[in-house]
């Protein structure tokens, strides 16, 4: 009995290698698609960057046009009309 039992315990090394390749691609895959998020989010952020940039340059021009007083309606009053 304590024989067949170590029997049914022992492993096929072909089995256990077919198991573990399976396992190493599963990583693999696994490993691939985090590459491809973590270079899709390098690619957001330089978006995020250039929209920031952009966002404040505006921002910059909105300021320097109060100061300068283009904001006033008889500037821009036509514009609006429209």
């Amino acid at each position: 009995m304590v024989i067949f039992c170590h029997i049914l315990q022992a492993r096929d090394p072909q089995q256990e290698a077919k198991e573990e390749l399976e396992n190493l691609k599963k990583q693999h895959d696994l490993l691939k698609r985090m590459l491809q998020q973590q270079e899709q989010l390098k690619a957001l952020q330089g978006r995020q960057a250039a929209l920031l940039a952009l966002q404040h340059k505006a921002e910059q021009a909105i300021a320097v046009m109060d100061d300068s007083g283009m904001w006033n309606d008889s500037v821009f009053g036509s514009m609006l009309a429209c």
